[in-house]
C-alpha cells in the first residue's frame, strides 16, 4: 500500500495503512476492469470518470502485490497474481509465504527482492546503499510514513 517517501508527491495527506490498503483494493478493481475492456466509472477513495484503455495488451499484466508482514501477505493473497517481498530471516520469510498461500495465493508466484549494492570500490557501493536504503534502518510502520 506504499511508502510516503515514494508516494507523497500527490500532495494529499499520507493516510493510515488501512486506508491505503482500501485505496489499493479499489485501484486493483479498476485496473482489472480496464484490462478487461470495460469503461470504468468509480467513486470511492479514488475517483475514476469514464476511463477506458483504447489499446490493451493481448494478456492483462500480472498484478504483483508487495508485502513485508504476515498480515499484509495474507491480504495480498486474496487479490494479487503473485507476491514480492524483501529478504528477511528465513523463518519470517516462510511465515510470509505461507500467509500469502493461505490467503488465496496458492499456486501463484513468489518473488524475493534482495538489496545489493556494488561499484568499483566499497566506499562507492556503501554510499549508493546509504542513498537508496537509509530509511530501511527503521521498522514498520515508521519507515512507511517517512517523507524523505
Amino acid at each position: 500500500s506504499g511508502e510516503a517517501a515514494n508516494e507523497h508527491i500527490t500532495g494529499e495527506p499520507w493516510p493510515i495503512k488501512q486506508v491505503r490498503n482500501q485505496r489499493l483494493g479499489e485501484c486493483v478493481s479498476v485496473m482489472r476492469q480496464l484490462f478487461a475492456g470495460e469503461t470504468v466509472t468509480h467513486e470511492g477513495l479514488v475517483t475514476v470518470d469514464r476511463a477506458k484503455l483504447w489499446t490493451r495488451p493481448e494478456q492483462p499484466p500480472k498484478l504483483i502485490g508487495a508485502a513485508v508482514s504476515v498480515e499484509t501477505a495474507r491480504w495480498v493473497g486474496s487479490w494479487a497474481d503473485g507476491l514480492i517481498t524483501i529478504n528477511q530471516p528465513h523463518d519470517q520469510l516462510i511465515q510470509i509465504i505461507d500467509a500469502f498461500h493461505s490467503g488465496g495465493g496458492e499456486g501463484k508466484p513468489v518473488y524475493l527482492q534482495i538489496h545489493l549494492s556494488y561499484a568499483e570500490n566499497d566506499e562507492t557501493a556503501l554510499g549508493i546503499a546509504f542513498e537508496q536504503w537509509r530509511s530501511n534502518v527503521f521498522s514498520p510502520p515508521l519507515c512507511w510514513d517517512l517523507e524523505l
